[in-house]
């Protein structure tokens, strides 16, 4: 559909459109996955229940944030923002153009290879710092069917929940909505790819023609979609909602990175895995149980090469003092009885 491929910018354009349109850009991005239940929970469902509930789809909402609605500060902050997502990028991949892929960088912490482990988990690290720092975020997950991968319309209704859900969340008016572009291949047509962006489209224009509408909309809010080459800073929607989704599954190891209190940016739409149990930082008391383990045996092997100091000269023994022989021995001696 030719208005819908007019949503679409090129990496080349977006520095254009964020010049005139930001800083309070709002930048989306989804993850999805099979959902990780607890050992127990699935007895307590139906076929039908678990049939529904088999996968998670995050989407989050990631706006600049500034001090007092100061544009000057917001400006500010973003660029720190991208300078600061490149840095840590470049733990993993540095390779030519910036570029970031949580998949990848995420793999890297369930891995053997040492190496990468801790530059990958720095590399975290530091991007979930920066948007700490610089973004107002929130980001929504709903559970939804098996036949996500199948189903349009599961595959629509659910995105359409979790993008309104995040979206709605934050409160700076904006002009701009940045959503990551949709490819199409095996499992996106370019059927699914147009319903897609034509509900993404009807919603942001529903919200914003309401009375009441959301702060973050405005009467002529846009929305785009822009590929993560376009800037670094759309990488900061992919880590919060991989970080949302890993929560909602019961891992709290990166949006506790994100936010003090995880509750406060997460909003659970349908069940998940996380209310079930309470989501705790499995993945981060791992990678850091093993990196303890490497530090400590780098230190062995270091101790090990270490040259070991000479022993202190040995002082001499002075000479023992001599016995005269008795001359008193007795002429007989009796047998010996033991």
């Amino acid at each position: 559909m030719p208005e819908l491929d007019r949503l679409v910018i090129s990496d080349d354009t977006f520095p254009r459109y964020l010049e005139r349109l930001g800083p309070y850009i709002v930048m989306v991005d989804e993850s999805i996955k099979e959902a990780r239940y607890p050992s127990g929970a699935w007895k307590d469902m139906t076929p039908f229940e678990q049939a529904d509930n088999r996968f998670l789809y995050a989407m989050s909402a990631v706006q600049i944030r500034s001090d007092d609605g100061n544009v000057s500060d917001a400006w500010k902050r973003l660029r720190d923002l991208r300078a600061r997502l490149v840095d840590s990028s470049r733990l993993l991949f540095d390779r030519g153009k910036p570029f970031w892929h949580s998949t990848n960088a995420l793999s890297y912490l369930y891995g053997d290879d040492d190496e990468l482990l801790e530059r990958s988990w720095q590399a975290f690290q530091g991007i979930c710092a920066a948007i700490n720092d610089h973004c107002d975020f929130h980001v929504a997950v709903t559970s939804c069917s098996k036949y996500l991968s199948k189903v349009d319309t599961v595959y629509v209704n659910a995105r359409n929940q979790a993008f309104e859900g995040a979206l709605t969340q934050l409160s700076e008016p904006t002009r701009l909505i940045v959503a990551d572009a949709i490819t199409t291949g095996v499992t996106m047509s370019q059927r699914r790819r147009e319903a897609i962006m034509a509900k993404d489209l009807k919603t942001v224009v529903d919200l914003r023609r309401q009375p009441d509408h959301p702060p973050v909309l405005e009467a002529k809010t846009q929305l785009r979609y822009v590929s993560q080459w376009g800037d670094p800073i759309l990488w900061a929607a992919d880590v919060t909602a991989l970080a949302g989704r890993m929560y909602a599954d019961g891992d709290s190891t990166l949006l506790l990175k994100l936010a003090k209190d995880p509750r406060d940016v997460f909003t659970d739409i349908g069940l998940t895995p996380s209310q079930v149990e309470k989501p705790r930082p499995k993945l981060g008391d791992k990678v850091e149980a093993r990196l303890t383990q490497i530090k400590a045996s780098a230190f062995q092997q270091q101790m090990s090469r270490a040259p070991r100091p000479s022993p202190p000269p040995m002082r001499p023994t002075p000479p023992q003092a001599r016995h005269p022989r008795r001359d008193d021995t007795p002429p007989r001696r009796g047998p010996s009885i033991h």
